[in-house]
């Protein structure tokens, strides 16, 4: 049981030992059967280490010849005041947003706002933003969960959960760790897993003090659901943080009509997505706005990445189309003639030739809408 617990989590006995804090001959001797009856914070450890939910911590225990044992209960976690930080560089262009946003947090029925856009336009932050905005509204605390990888709606309970700092794994367990606390739960990224809809209604429900600020390319298509679209950033905002982001860089500013003209068609190409124009601008801090107009079709070949801060799949063009060309179906890569998505279910990593392509994704979102 201990072992098939582990691989599930893709772990060596090494690094449960490293989590957990045991030598790796206790966990192989848990393993093999060679040890019974572990001590009770060495199953509490080892519990605690593989984020069990409370079913298969059940089982481990009965595994182990623990069942029953009061002494290995998890201790009660209690909701400790968070607040997330807001984000990291300049925000410019979103104050209408911003403003949308706080007064549905503060005024919508259900208190379930989904913002929503395409990829790379800034919904993670404009949600940080807003948050740290309302988080005086909110003693019982602020969470952040990020579902970026999580692939199945019934996971997503036990990741906010987790966020929260419970080990519940059900809607009845959570609203019983949240009750009676003003928090406001951030979800991030559910794009992939937005049939989870009806258990955060379930949840707001139960737990009428709680918020949720939820950020999804599509909506979650519920009725107590209030969505604000993010929009692309127009032409001033977007300029100024290109050029936010070249002074960042230690570059002076653009000077003379023609870096000027450079700086405006950059951010025209990236079709006023941050996450692009933050992408470019790091490139143009080494080749100068002109230069890398001329060679902007090719800026997913070029060897230049952008913060390493930002998550791996947002550092360099590549990495962003192959990212959102993974999420799509079957159906959809089907509309990609060529590429090396539209060959398999299970993609190989793409050599992106040419921005082209990212238009092709922007075209083909739809297809990938939950019906």
């Amino acid at each position: 049981m201990l072992r098939d617990l582990r691989e599930a989590r893709s772990l060596t006995q090494q690094e449960l030992a490293a989590a957990a804090g045991l030598s790796v001959d206790a966990v192989s001797a848990l393993e093999r059967g060679r040890r019974t009856q572990p001590q009770p914070h060495t199953v509490r450890s080892l519990a605690s280490a593989l984020q069990l939910r409370d079913a298969d911590r059940i089982a481990l225990l009965s595994t182990l010849g623990r069942a029953g044992d009061g002494a290995l209960e998890m201790p009660p976690r209690t909701l400790t005041p968070h607040r997330p930080s807001p984000p990291a560089v300049p925000v410019f262009g979103r104050d209408d947003e911003v403003a949308e946003i706080v007064a549905a947090l503060r005024t919508t029925r259900g208190r379930l706002v989904t913002l929503t856009g395409p990829g790379g336009v800034g919904k993670t932050t404009v949600a940080l933003v807003a948050a740290d905005m309302v988080a005086a509204d909110h003693p019982g605390g602020v969470y952040f969960a990020d579902l970026t990888n999580v692939t199945d709606p019934d996971d997503v309970v036990a990741v906010v959960a987790r966020a929260a700092g419970s080990h519940a794994d059900t809607v009845t367990g959570l609203a019983a760790h949240l009750a009676g606390a003003s928090v406001l739960l951030v979800l991030d990224n559910l794009e992939r897993v937005t049939a989870c809809g009806p258990q955060l209604v379930e949840l707001l429900a139960a737990s009428p003090d709680a918020v949720i600020l939820a950020t999804s390319r599509v909506p979650l298509r519920v009725r107590r659901e209030r969505e604000v679209r993010i929009a692309p950033l127009g032409p001033a905002a977007a300029v100024r943080l290109f050029d936010e982001r070249l002074a960042a860089a230690g570059v002076p500013p653009p000077t003379g009509s023609e870096d000027d003209g450079a700086v405006a068609q950059l951010c025209r190409r990236a079709d006023g997505l941050p996450l692009a124009i933050e992408l470019l601008a790091a490139t143009a801090a080494r080749l100068g706005p002109r230069a890398l107009l001329k060679w902007v079709d090719q800026l997913p070949d070029l060897p230049v990445a952008g913060p390493r801060d930002l998550p791996a799949r947002q550092r360099t063009m590549a990495a962003t189309v192959e990212w959102s060309c993974r999420m799509l179906g079957p159906a959809a890569r089907r509309l990609l003639p060529g590429s090396p998505w539209s060959r398999a279910a299970s993609p190989s990593t793409p050599s992106t030739r040419s921005l082209r392509r990212t238009r092709r994704v922007r075209r083909v979102r739809r297809v990938r809408s939950p019906s």
